[in-house]
């Protein structure tokens, strides 16, 4: 959901290299999170993955991209199991971006659902095969106990429930947050 309403054409540089910034920062932080702190690790995954509303509201998805690699740097650079690392750099660092460009370019809400759905279902095999192949780590070890159809099952309510969740995030970044920002920005 791009905003051109607030800015008179786009937000300025510096409000993009700030919220660029910001957005480094926090998800970087989140990552740490996930990697080292057992407890919160889903709630430190999904945080990592909201964090470029900031930009993609704006339409500066170039921008969204570029922390979406700067953050897996700084990943690579602060978390100790790389392992860790994977489900954001396998789905969720890109996955919002992913998603709002997707509802930016199309109208059908039944076609960008599903559309969103075999998103996370392709980058979610392609973490697996990263796991398996390359990682040597053998998934169904992970789960013993757990028949493999509930495994899917699970991921495909997971999936659901990123999409409703990342949507009620931005429906907080866009009512709340976001005006704050731009009336700073214009000094108000």
């Amino acid at each position: 959901m791009l905003l051109k309403n607030s800015y008179a054409n786009k937000p300025p540089a510096t409000v993009l290299l700030t919220l660029s910034a910001m957005a480094t920062a926090l998800t970087a932080l989140a990552l740490y999170v996930a990697g080292n702190l057992g407890f919160i690790k889903l709630t430190a995954y999904f945080c990592s993955a909201i964090f470029v509303f900031a930009l993609t509201t704006e339409g500066a998805f170039g921008h969204a991209i570029l922390v979406y690699i700067a953050s897996s740097a700084i990943g690579f650079l602060i978390v100790t199991s790389k392992i860790n690392l994977l489900p954001y750099l396998a789905l969720l660092g890109h996955y919002c971006i992913f998603k709002d460009y997707l509802d930016l370019k199309l109208k059908n809400r039944g076609v960008g659902f599903m559309l969103k759905m075999l998103y996370c279902n392709v980058f979610t095999a392609i973490g697996v095969l990263i796991l398996q192949f390359v990682l040597n780590v053998d998934i169904l070890t992970l789960f013993p106990d757990i028949p493999l159809g509930l495994i899917a099952l699970a991921l495909e309510i997971g999936f659901v429930t990123l999409e409703l969740l990342s949507n009620l995030a931005r429906n907080i970044y866009t009512s709340r947050i976001r005006n704050a920002i731009v009336r700073i920005n214009r000094g108000a």
